[in-house]
């Protein structure tokens, strides 16, 4: 499954749906782009997985965003290396 794809909104709206409405805004607001950060579409984003949610799809994240998952929401999400 690719980020942003069909089957990452299908599932990621099962698992935290603000995440695909973020995303969705993003994407709309960038005229389809799809390579942004999953929340505020800027770029450049890294590919993240949640690794206390493992059943959650993984997000991209610019660094503001990285830093304000893990300060706000104690998210922290781990990086995938290509």
């Amino acid at each position: 499954m690719k980020v942003h794809d069909k089957e990452w909104f299908q599932k990621m709206n099962h698992e935290a749906t603000w995440f695909t409405i973020m995303a969705a805004r993003s994407i709309e607001s960038n005229d389809g782009e799809v390579d942004g950060c999953t929340v505020c579409g800027d770029k450049p984003a890294k590919e993240y997985e949640l690794p206390s949610k493992p059943s959650m799809p993984h997000v991209l994240l610019c660094d503001d965003c990285l830093q304000i998952q893990a300060d706000i929401h104690e998210h922290h999400f781990k990086e995938i290396k290509p």
